[in-house]
């Protein structure tokens, strides 16, 4: 199996703070725009998604520390951060997810596979975990 084309850093970029592709595509659009405040109906149009789910995937990033909000004189989000080590591990995402994206998919939908084998290998015994003698 191939080694996996993502650094640790983006891994657990991944890991720690993004749970949905949209959120990933909020982030990286957001990231292209940066530091301007964008409108959350400038949003709606190029990521192609109604706005309440828009919403609630904004205040999630912006609970994990990766936007910035603000409410007058309208709604609209920025990514901005004081920490070099978050945004440099945003902007290996950003080139991550142009020449890896299914490895970046994968990493936050694995496949079903992985994780039907995962739960399996959970109830395995093994060689030495003989049961007991009744």
């Amino acid at each position: 199996m191939p080694e996996n084309p993502l650094t640790d850093r983006v891994q657990q970029l991944i890991q720690d703070k993004i749970s949905t592709v949209l959120q990933l595509e909020i982030l990286l659009h957001l990231y292209q725009t940066r530091p301007r405040f964008v409108p959350l109906t400038e949003m709606v149009r190029p990521l192609a998604i109604d706005p309440a789910p828009l919403n609630e995937q904004l205040s999630d990033l912006q609970r994990r520390g990766l936007l910035v909000g603000q409410t007058t004189p309208e709604v609209a989000f920025a990514y901005l951060t004081t920490d070099p080590d978050q945004d440099e591990a945003v902007r290996e995402l950003a080139e991550a997810y142009q020449t890896y994206r299914v490895s970046v998919i994968n990493l936050i939908y694995p496949p079903k596979s992985d994780k039907i084998r995962t739960f399996a290998n959970a109830f395995r015994l093994r060689k030495d975990e003989k049961e007991p003698p009744q």
